[in-house]
């Protein structure tokens, strides 16, 4: 009887210790950084125009998580443009492998003077591994239509 009590005892250690290695794995925060550059476009992240965007700090990310950003994009061309966005310079390179950025208005038309609001999503795949910290580059295009 102690036997099976003590085999019980060392086995919720062991479970016990799992468990909490497991909560500990899925804890880990990645900070990240997006510099946002604008190709024929401004591009705000505020609803009045008034704040250029020129970075998006994701904050902490953790394995698997997904945050959006909303922004505003606004055309400085005198003609209809469709946008893209493309991402670049990643540090390290190996994060572009884990992570993935989109967004909602790829491959939209825009008209002169139009503001369209954006939203960025970012995802960061549960199997990242080897990056502790990462930033690049986005890169928001308006190319005539």
């Amino acid at each position: 009887m102690k036997y099976r009590l003590l085999l019980t005892v060392v086995l919720a250690v062991i479970l016990t210790g799992v468990l909490v290695g497991a909560v500990l794995v899925s804890q880990v925060h990645i900070p990240a950084v997006g510099n946002v550059k604008t190709v024929g476009i401004e591009a705000f992240s505020d609803a009045n125009y008034a704040v250029p965007l020129t970075q998006i700090n994701w904050g902490a990310l953790s394995p698997g998580e997904t945050k959006n950003f909303t922004c505003y994009v606004k055309s400085t061309s005198n003609v209809n443009a469709s946008l893209t966005v493309a991402t670049n310079n990643w540090s390290p390179s190996q994060a572009a492998t884990y992570i993935t950025l989109n967004w909602n208005r790829e491959g939209t038309i825009i008209k002169p003077g139009e503001v369209l609001t954006a939203i960025f999503t970012i995802q960061v795949s549960q199997a990242v591994q080897n990056v502790s910290s990462f930033n690049f580059d986005i890169v928001i295009t308006a190319t005539e239509a």
